[in-house]
């Protein structure tokens, strides 16, 4: 069973993404979902005791490792910017390639979960925002082109159309 719970905490160490008890299943060699749910029930207990520095966190039926939110003031500078959210990084790739882009078109596509993203990524100096109008006028700063090795908005289109094809 060790064997087991060291190959689930692994795993979920190393997804980019969150994982669903059938793609644990997968992973662990088991048919059973609800022998790998007992697994995953034992890894969350396991990691609710103060000396661990990390937590399992379920969302939507999927699973993935966090640091614990009362670390991660103490250790986010190791690693800026990973804890981007993937909606929140689409929501930048749309500003980005669309830049400078009316809030409103954002929003449109993004939904209202839009205004949060757009709100994080001018905390974190990737977006600014220009009021004009109705709406706010949103760019990437010199700030997103530097994290991403980028010249110019151009670049980021150029490259961003060629992964498309």
């Amino acid at each position: 069973m060790n064997d087991k719970l060291a190959l689930l905490e692994a795993a979920l160490f190393l997804s980019a993404k969150a994982l669903s008890v059938n793609n644990l299943a997968d992973i662990l060699g088991f048919g059973s979902p609800g022998y790998v749910q007992k697994i995953i029930d034992e890894l969350k207990e396991e990691l609710k005791k103060d000396y661990r520095g990390i937590e399992l966190i379920e969302s939507n039926g999927k699973y993935e490792l966090k640091v614990k939110s009362s670390l991660i003031n103490k250790v986010a500078y190791l690693a800026p910017d990973q804890d981007i959210s993937s909606g929140t990084l689409r929501t930048l790739s749309l500003i980005a390639y669309e830049t400078p882009v009316q809030q409103s078109k954002i929003i449109e596509i993004r939904g209202n979960r839009g205004y949060y993203q757009i709100q994080e990524l001018k905390e974190r100096g990737f977006v600014t925002s220009e009021r004009k109008g109705r709406t706010n006028v949103l760019s990437i700063t010199k700030s997103f082109l530097d994290y991403f090795g980028l010249e110019t908005p151009e670049e980021f289109r150029m490259n961003f159309s060629a992964d498309s094809q």
